[in-house]
């Protein structure tokens, strides 16, 4: 949960519906706010509409540039407030979630942190060599790692969704009165339309195209082109459960789903009456490596031209 979601209209919804059963939930909320006031701000407003007088996990929001760990490390940053609510009780436990493996690691270096929320997805890892710093990093000082985008596919160009918030009418312009979006600091919000756009599937509303094939169910040929038809493998038909299974597999404490219903409802069917999730399997590696072929993960680390990249300096 993020106040950003809807611009507080999520945590809104969400609140009366942990009435009665909040103790039963491990409930996490992140603020996008580096400074301390108004990552202060964002708290109070955030335990209010969850109806809640604690959280279980409180995070930096999608931290992605030097600027952004500057801000919440120096005097007067955001982490001050984390501090003095873990203090008070008020939050159990402090992370963060990036976008940026190099920043990533430096909040990791602080110590200050107890979880890290980070893109740990098949074709990030994989093909965008995306994820394993972090990873390894986080596990040596013992943090919980938790993996987002778990069934991402691929990059969404502009002309394949739409964009984000309804803050923008062509791709760099802002329309309408952007000051009234209160849980974006406006330096950040502005970023996302002046320089890169935040195009958001059209379907569920992710910025990235996520896998929701359901009757894929290809026979992959397991071993040298000729072999006899016996020798194929029948690949389930439950490509996201391979997704899943592949982000557990890196080491991963849990692994999210999109933040829609249909995409959260598709996971839930098979992990229901499951005392554990069953291993990934290598052997499907080279089916899956063939099913996105030529697509752009949404995390990479270099361009086109090898340079060094985040997601937020990728041209859509």
């Amino acid at each position: 949960m993020a106040p950003e979601y809807g611009d507080g209209v999520s945590q809104a919804r969400l609140g009366p519906a942990l009435e009665g059963v909040r103790d039963e939930c491990f409930l996490a909320c992140k603020t996008m706010f580096r400074d301390a006031a108004g990552a202060a701000k964002d708290l109070a407003t955030s335990l209010e509409a969850l109806r809640t007088d604690y959280l279980d996990l409180y995070q930096m929001h999608s931290v992605t540039t030097k600027e952004d760990v500057d801000e919440i490390m120096g005097e007067g940053g955001a982490l001050e407030v984390f501090k003095k609510a873990k203090a008070d009780g008020v939050i159990k436990h402090i992370g963060f979630s990036a976008h940026d493996e190099e920043q990533a690691l430096r909040l990791i270096e602080t110590g200050e942190f107890e979880t890290v929320l980070f893109p740990l997805n098949f074709m990030a890892h994989r093909t965008g060599g995306v994820g394993a710093a972090v990873l390894a990093a986080a596990q040596a000082r013992g943090m919980g790692v938790l993996a987002l985008k778990a069934y991402a596919k691929c990059r969404l160009k502009p002309a394949d969704g739409v964009v984000a918030m309804d803050l923008a009418g062509t791709l760099g312009e802002v329309v309408g009165d952007a000051s009234t979006v209160k849980h974006i600091p406006q330096k950040i919000l502005s970023t996302y339309k002046k320089d890169f756009a935040v195009v958001c599937d059209p379907k569920y509303k992710c910025w990235y195209s996520p896998e929701d094939e359901t009757e894929w169910a290809e026979y992959a040929p397991a071993f040298a082109a000729g072999a006899p038809w016996g020798s194929c493998r029948l690949l389930t038909p439950r490509v996201r459960r391979k997704l899943f299974r592949y982000s557990l597999g890196l080491g991963a404490t849990s692994a999210l789903a999109p933040g829609n219903a249909a995409m959260w409802e598709m996971g839930m069917k098979w992990v229901e009456g499951q005392s554990e999730v069953a291993a990934f399997d290598d052997a499907d590696i080279p089916a899956m490596e063939a099913r996105y072929k030529g697509l752009t993960p949404i995390f990479h680390k270099f361009d086109a031209y090898g340079n060094k990249v985040s997601h937020a300096g990728i041209n859509q």
